[in-house]
């Protein structure tokens, strides 16, 4: 859900006024083109993107009856660590298509495929833009293993480990009679 109209207004592309063929665009992707967005969080933790510095390069193929767009992603984000909490990098190289076609029947849109109505005249690809990339950064986001700040490990295990200690049931003595009666009677 956007907040902000006016940061995304670089992503608007009025296609009216181009030729039938492919033209290509780039656009340059900042945290500021996340912050435009209301729910930029990115993990469990709901903690958002701190920085961002991603290369978007899109083909338009126009043609008559619909539009195909081919998203090309490049760049890096970086975000808290899902473990250690401390700044991670994350790399992305994705690729993504969508098919715009004109026409007014009632058909759902897919993933890949939009209708746009005929009175259409630009394209807004900033919440394609977005949904690519917020989909394209993995569940789980941690340091490789042995890159984690060794504190917060040291800490995270000695919490496991009171955690197993206080899971220890009690021995409540009405649930040992009972047990000791379903032994007796598999005997």
């Amino acid at each position: 859900m956007r907040r902000n109209g006016d940061s995304l207004k670089p992503y608007v592309i009025p296609f009216v006024g181009l030729k039938v063929g492919q033209h290509d665009f780039q656009f340059d992707i900042t945290e500021t083109f996340f912050e435009a967005f209301e729910e930029t969080t990115v993990s469990s933790t709901s903690e958002p993107i701190e920085k961002a510095n991603i290369a978007v390069d899109v083909l338009l193929d126009k043609k008559q009856e619909m539009l195909t767009l081919d998203f090309s992603f490049s760049g890096q984000v970086f975000v808290n660590c899902d473990r250690c909490l401390d700044e991670l990098n994350l790399k992305l190289d994705d690729q993504n298509r969508i098919i715009f076609k004109f026409g007014d029947e009632q058909f759902e849109d897919t993933d890949e495929i939009v209708i746009l109505p005929e009175s259409a005249y630009q394209l807004d690809l900033s919440q394609y833009v977005y949904e690519t990339l917020i989909l394209s950064l993995p569940l789980r986001r941690v340091h490789p293993e042995g890159d984690c700040d060794p504190d917060m490990v040291r800490h995270l295990q000695e919490g496991e480990e009171e955690t197993k200690e206080a899971e220890t049931p009690l021995a409540d003595p009405r649930w040992a009679a009972l047990a000791n009666l379903n032994k007796k009677q598999s005997k």
